[in-house]
C-alpha cells in the first residue's frame, strides 16, 4: 500500500487560491518548495511501487522506463528511445541488452535501413510490464480515492500542461 503524501491542506503550504481575475498569484520560489517536494516524493513513491518486483529479476528503474516507452512506441529505435529517455545511445545499449537477453524485448532489423534496430515488447515483456504496472495503478487509485471529479480534472490538466504534448498518449483518441 503506498504511503500517503503530506496533506495538501497543511498550514505550511501556500494557499492555492486564485486572484479575482482567475490568475494564480505570484509566489516566491521558497513558497513553491513544498509543492516541488510533493511532486518529487510522489514520483519516487509511484516508481517504487513497481520496482520491488523488478529487482527480483535484476532490473531497475531505467529498465522500467525503457519497457514503458517501448510499449507505447513499438518499433522505436535506439536513437529515438535515447532521445525520449534523455540518455546516450551507449548507455541505452547497455540497458537494452538485459531486456533482450531476458526475453522481454525483441530487436528487429528495419526493413528499409538494416543499420537500424527496432524494439518491440515480447509477450513476456508485456505480461511483466502489466504486472508491475498493477502496483502503480493501486498506488494511483489510493492517492486519488475520495477526490471530487473536479479536483481530478484539474489535476489531469496540470499534469498534461507540464508534459511535452508529443509524449502524451491517451486511450481516448486525443494526443
Amino acid at each position: 500500500m503506498p504511503k500517503r503524501c503530506p496533506d495538501p491542506g497543511r498550514d505550511d503550504l501556500p494557499p492555492a487560491s486564485r486572484l479575482d481575475d482567475g490568475s494564480l498569484p505570484d509566489t516566491p520560489p521558497e513558497d513553491r518548495l513544498p509543492l516541488l517536494e510533493l511532486v518529487a516524493f510522489a514520483q519516487m513513491q509511484l516508481t517504487d511501487a513497481a520496482h520491488g518486483e523488478m529487482t527480483a529479476i535484476g532490473l531497475d528503474r531505467a529498465h522500467h522506463r525503457a519497457l514503458y516507452c517501448i510499449r507505447w512506441y513499438p518499433g522505436i529505435t535506439v536513437r529515438e528511445l535515447g532521445m525520449l529517455l534523455r540518455i546516450s545511445t551507449q548507455a541505452l545499449a547497455r540497458m537494452i541488452r538485459p531486456l533482450v537477453n531476458s526475453g522481454l524485448v525483441e530487436q528487429r532489423l528495419d526493413g528499409r535501413d538494416r543499420r537500424l534496430r527496432r524494439h518491440y515488447l515480447t509477450e513476456t515483456g508485456a505480461r511483466h510490464l502489466s504486472n508491475w504496472s498493477r502496483s502503480q495503478h493501486a498506488w494511483i487509485d489510493a492517492a486519488l480515492a475520495g477526490c471530487p471529479r473536479a479536483d481530478l480534472d484539474a489535476f489531469w490538466r496540470v499534469m498534461e500542461h507540464h508534459v511535452d504534448p508529443q509524449h502524451l498518449r491517451r486511450t481516448d483518441g486525443k494526443t
